[in-house]
């Protein structure tokens, strides 16, 4: 059980045609697990800029916001994120990890790697669903 209040989080979810962008993570707890760029909402920052910030902060991808969809909770023994899943519409850049994750990709929904982190394989498909065929909606 955890011992302090939920931290707010948000996860950028980049959906171009049927791949979707996805970091390798390098930190503990999820060393080597595969899931979305993000990161904690900063006070006073909204879920849609930080979503923006931690996108570039882990791939150098620029894209636009285009509003909440999905929200996930990862509960620990120590801690409990409210992820809450950003829909971005990409703008420019090639993924390049950087930040806390080691390397960044686009994947398609059939041929995601392994590990996944938890709720990752639902959130693509929501935004897949969602997306048009060449990024733009």
């Amino acid at each position: 059980m955890t011992r302090d209040a939920p931290i707010a989080a948000v996860i950028a979810v980049v959906a171009l045609g049927r791949s979707v962008l996805l970091v390798r993570r390098w930190r503990a707890p999820n060393a080597a697990a595969w899931g979305f760029p993000g990161g904690k909402i900063r006070p006073g920052e909204g879920h849609a800029e930080a979503a923006r910030r931690e996108l570039f902060e882990e791939t150098g991808v620029t894209a636009e916001p285009l509003g909440a969809f999905a929200a996930a909770d990862v509960v620990g023994a120590d801690t409990h994120y409210v992820l809450v899943a950003v829909r971005m519409r990409y703008r420019s850049g090639e993924p390049v990890a950087g930040d806390d994750a080691d390397e960044a990709g686009w994947f398609q929904l059939e041929a995601m790697p392994a590990p996944l982190l938890p709720d990752v394989a639902r959130i693509a498909a929501e935004a897949v669903a969602k997306a048009e065929p060449d990024g733009a909606e």
